[in-house]
């Protein structure tokens, strides 16, 4: 006998056969001893039996399966591996066919598939296999079995193999499918892509479908993906097609609104040789918003000696980068982006003379607010090592003043910031000119 709550909970109701004593505990008590796998294997076992005197409920097998997914000792989760998987896999089998038209009780039993997916093996890689191919609660929380699965490189390949010719082709289930078969194959877990057939391929061009708006684009769904993480999945595939499938998915891709879209499948097909591709990413390399990116693609492709030198500029890095950073916080980069000052300076909050830049941005986007919609970002590199630097988006209430006065305003806040000495009391532009000046007779 044991005295966790858990293990006590199983007892009774193993002694009493009545499992409706199992709510009693949290999902999220842990399996910690041997002692409480051994209780809930036999749970397992009773209900795989049909032992129980009352009708067997889908939300037990949840909860148990819960407690499956807590373990961490080596022993407890190799002992749950060898013992409740097959009792799991029969449950999941069993009952996904009786509540087929029930939604919330299907729902409840795909909580099965990621414990399947953390204990591993022939036989719960196959209960996924067979889920995968039957389309199983499509807009469940699929990446999570995928995650796990991608933790054992044999369950990864396995699965792989099994589904190959039967893609998923909508849903959660399809969109974590194809970052899943990207991450296998990028570890070497497998030849060719699932989705490289003439059925694969519209597949992954549909996921570049338009949503409408940015507004919808970068809108998360309850299972974390938006519309723009499965526009990004699909065309990561591009450098595992075939020609055809690569064409189909390119040509598809250029036309795509987001410029991180377009490059990104540049990137894919320009390592494979694409000629228009990687034409593509040099031209993107002189663009204010991309410029970083592209080079960065260019690089990854392994095409980086095809990247023009004034690329390389210290104000095509700044509007870029700050785009990036404008890109992360609206999921989009600006419409308009320009540099407003430059200059080498006497920067107080680096102690140290930089290269630094007020870039100056602007949406025409109408959805979003007024004070949203323009502004400045502050760009500071090092003299000697252009790859240090440091940028950020600048206060919005900001966006209407003179790019010195801005600049004044961001000196006299980051030494605030940073507990100088030198800070003002109150940031205010005469503040931070006087800053400013005192380093920099010029200004």
């Amino acid at each position: 006998m044991t005295d966790s709550r858990l293990a006590k909970a199983l007892e009774e109701c193993l002694s009493k056969n009545d499992f409706r004593l199992l709510p009693s505990v949290p999902h999220s008590a842990e399996v910690a001893t041997l002692e409480e796998a051994r209780l809930l294997c036999e749970a397992l076992t009773s209900f795989r039996k049909k032992r129980w005197d009352w009708p067997i409920n889908p939300y037990h097998v949840e909860t148990m399966s819960d407690w499956i997914g807590t373990a961490k000792r080596r022993p407890v989760v190799d002992a749950l591996r060898e013992n409740a998987t097959p009792h799991l896999v029969w449950a999941f089998r069993q009952r996904a066919k009786l509540w087929k038209r029930n939604t919330v009780a299907r729902r409840s039993l795909f909580s099965v598939l990621p414990v399947l997916a953390k204990l591993g093996g022939r036989d719960a890689t196959l209960a996924i296999a067979e889920a995968v191919v039957a389309q199983f609660e499509p807009e469940s929380k699929w990446g999570a079995v995928f995650d796990g699965l991608l933790r054992s490189p044999l369950e990864a390949s396995a699965l792989l193999a099994r589904v190959a010719s039967r893609v998923p082709k909508s849903g959660n289930l399809r969109d974590a499918y194809v970052a899943f078969s990207n991450a296998a194959l990028a570890s070497r877990l497998g030849e060719s892509h699932p989705h490289d057939t003439s059925a694969g391929w519209p597949v992954l061009t549909g996921m570049l479908r338009w949503p409408g708006s940015w507004e919808s684009y970068r809108q998360w769904n309850r299972y974390g993906y938006t519309a723009k993480d499965r526009a990004l999945a699909a065309v990561s595939a591009m450098r595992y097609l075939s020609p055809g499938g690569r064409d189909a998915l390119l040509r598809a891709a250029l036309k795509h609104p987001d410029g991180r879209v377009r490059i990104w499948a540049a990137a894919g097909a320009a390592e494979r040789g694409d000629a228009k591709a990687e034409a593509f990413l040099v031209e993107a390399c002189h663009d204010a918003r991309y410029a970083t990116l592209a080079a960065a693609a260019l690089y990854e492709a392994g095409r980086e000696a095809a990247r023009p030198p004034e690329s390389a500029s210290p104000a095509l890095r700044a509007t870029s980068v700050v785009s990036e950073k404008l890109d992360a916080e609206h999921g989009r980069p600006p419409d308009h982006v320009e540099i407003a000052y430059a200059k080498e300076l006497g920067w107080p909050p680096a102690d140290r003379r930089r290269w630094v830049a007020l870039v100056a941005f602007r949406y025409d986007d109408g959805a979003l607010l007024e004070k949203e919609r323009k502004g400045y970002g502050l760009f500071v590199a090092s003299l000697k090592t252009p790859d240090d630097f440091e940028a950020q988006v600048l206060d919005r209430d900001w966006a209407d003043r003179e790019p010195l006065e801005a600049l004044a305003l961001a000196c006299g806040l980051l030494l605030q910031r940073r507990g100088d000495a030198r800070a003002p009391a109150e940031v205010s532009v005469e503040e931070g000119l006087r800053l400013l000046r005192r380093y920099n007779a010029e200004v």
